[in-house]
């Protein structure tokens, strides 16, 4: 095994004003979206993790059999405190993890291969997607990177260590425009 997926789905989702991760989005779950995505990128094995409302939201989407539901009791301190408990989750072998937003609904499969295949030859250990120029998910961290990457506090999830190590991240350009978040019901309806 190589690369593993990690969905970061914890939040609690105050803006939206209810379980975010299961409103509804062409019919299923957004969260739904995201693991169909990863399904369909042939990333067998992963990670979705939870914390508000977690029995709730697990009742209700459908995990592929290699991947499991992981619990951040400490998700009100922050997105980065999921990005932690997903990287202890690491499957053994794992030597990266593309990692995605559980609020994305629209992240392409193809985005998520094009990372996991770079990733055999890459010379930076960090792949990130741009569209257009502009940075967006998946994010890929090769296994070198993750002690760093578990110092990480608040919200930003990663974001504080890629602006801080922008040496070390290499841009795959996929072209359109970047999956936006879904934070507020007008971003639903939108998306």
């Amino acid at each position: 095994m190589s690369t593993y997926g990690l969905i970061l789905a914890a939040g609690r989702g105050q803006r939206f004003g209810s379980t975010k991760q299961l409103a509804s989005l062409e019919g299923k779950p957004l969260v739904q979206h995201v693991i169909d995505a990863f399904v369909a990128a042939r990333v067998d094995v992963g990670v979705v993790v939870l914390g508000h409302e977690i029995e709730r939201i697990r009742a209700g989407i459908e995990i592929p059999s290699a991947w499991r539901v992981v619990e951040n009791p400490n998700h009100a301190e922050g997105q980065s405190t999921s990005l932690v408990a997903g990287l202890a989750a690491a499957p053994p072998g794992a030597t990266a993890v593309a990692v995605v937003l559980g609020d994305q609904p629209r992240i392409r499969a193809v985005a998520i291969r094009a990372l996991v295949e770079a990733h055999a030859d890459a010379t930076t250990p960090i792949l990130r997607a741009s569209y257009g120029g502009r940075p967006g998910h998946p994010v890929l961290f090769d296994r070198s990177v993750w002690a760093d990457l578990r110092d990480a506090r608040g919200d930003g999830g990663a974001r504080g260590f890629l602006a801080r190590h922008s040496e070390y991240i290499t841009h795959i350009e996929m072209g359109g425009a970047p999956p936006g978040d879904v934070d507020t019901p007008a971003d639903l309806a939108s998306a």
